[in-house]
């Protein structure tokens, strides 16, 4: 009875359409909605063969592995079949609109890429892709998802510049987390394996808003200084000098570098004690000596597995305290150990200097 007789109608403006009825689908904003769904699409999995999935509400993705392009191709044609076939008996339509496919290489690909049909639809390849808020491209190096992600910073960086004065310490701090430093946060050790001058450049922006609350009239005389010397001498002055870890200190929040690294340590923590992915947590293996509690460094032959958020996770893992790797150590402790090594990290650098 709970699906029986449900009707529906449209309105755009003031316009309210008449009633029509509802074959298919779940009451919106309904409590058991979302479980209700879960319990009808959850069994997709069967549906895509031999291919590793992952399902986020009702966008899912799969992906195959193989080193020849045309049999590749090939498998992917059959999965989609197969799925198309699922949802078909399950009386769901694909939208083959928003389906595209790419191909993930540590090369550029020099040969053209075969069609992919399924039912008569062409499946679009495209080289980049943006899935649940990351741009990803062909070759994993992330780099129209970092300029993303500096365009984002930039533009709040420039509302909070216009707001700034009239903000007392705890609501900046506040706007500073939630519209700043939440956008560098979000997927962080999935794109976050970038160079070190890529990081600064995130780095500079935050610093930018920091130096512009605390030392306003310094920055703002440099800003003039600079602007000055760009327009008329075609050079910079150099940039004005103050101790941002300071201003670290005060608004409590770790740099972009030692962000990375802490979500790195709560990834390897979650996967080796929660083990919610076990193709994941499988590469996470301890060594011989339980009392070090540290991980099996895997062995690589091309940089490209070194970028991975998995490799760097195992060598912070390996290099936080014994203390912090026990077993019987909780993720909120856990945490805490993370923030402590960071900043005592900080604290050597900025002595050796």
């Amino acid at each position: 009875m709970y699906f029986s007789n449900r009707t529906f109608k449209i309105k755009l403006s003031d316009f309210l359409s008449k009633l029509f009825d509802l074959f298919r689908g779940v009451p919106q904003g309904s409590i058991l909605a979302p479980l209700l769904f879960s319990l009808f699409y959850n069994g997709v999995g069967s549906s895509l063969l031999t291919a590793f999935y992952g399902l986020f509400a009702d966008d899912l993705s799969f992906y195959l592995f193989n080193s020849n392009l045309e049999e590749l191709v090939s498998s992917l044609s059959k999965v989609l079949e197969s799925l198309y076939k699922w949802c078909a008996d399950k009386d769901l339509v694909i939208n083959f609109a928003k389906t595209k496919f790419m191909i993930i290489s540590k090369k550029h690909l020099n040969t053209s890429v075969p069609q992919l049909i399924c039912n008569d639809n062409n499946i679009e390849y495209v080289s980049e892709f943006k899935y649940l808020g990351v741009i990803f491209d062909s070759t994993l190096a992330f780099d129209s998802h970092f300029h993303h992600v500096c365009k984002r910073v930039s533009a709040a960086v420039g509302c909070l510049m216009f707001i700034k004065r009239f903000l007392n310490l705890r609501v900046f701090k506040v706007l500073l987390n939630s519209f700043i430093l939440s956008i560098i946060d979000y997927g962080l050790p999935i794109w976050g394996q970038l160079s070190n001058s890529q990081l600064n450049v995130l780095q500079s922006k935050v610093n930018s808003i920091l130096g512009a609350y605390f030392y306003p009239q310094i920055c703002n005389k440099f800003e003039r200084v600079n602007r000055i010397a760009h327009n008329c001498e075609k050079r910079k002055y150099k940039s004005v000098n103050l101790d941002f870890n300071e201003l670290y200190e005060k608004c409590n929040i770790l740099t972009v570098s030692e962000r990375l690294q802490y979500f790195c340590a709560i990834f390897a923590f979650k996967s080796i004690r929660f083990n919610f992915l076990p193709e994941i947590s499988q590469n996470f293996v301890f060594g011989k000596s339980s009392r070090h509690q540290n991980l099996i460094v895997p062995t690589h032959k091309t940089s490209f597995f070194q970028k991975s958020v998995i490799y760097h996770s195992i060598l912070i893992w390996n290099a936080l305290d014994t203390e912090a790797k026990q077993p019987n150590v909780s993720l909120s402790k856990f945490k805490t150990f993370v923030n402590q090594a960071l900043l005592r990290q900080r604290t050597d650098e900025f002595v050796s200097v």
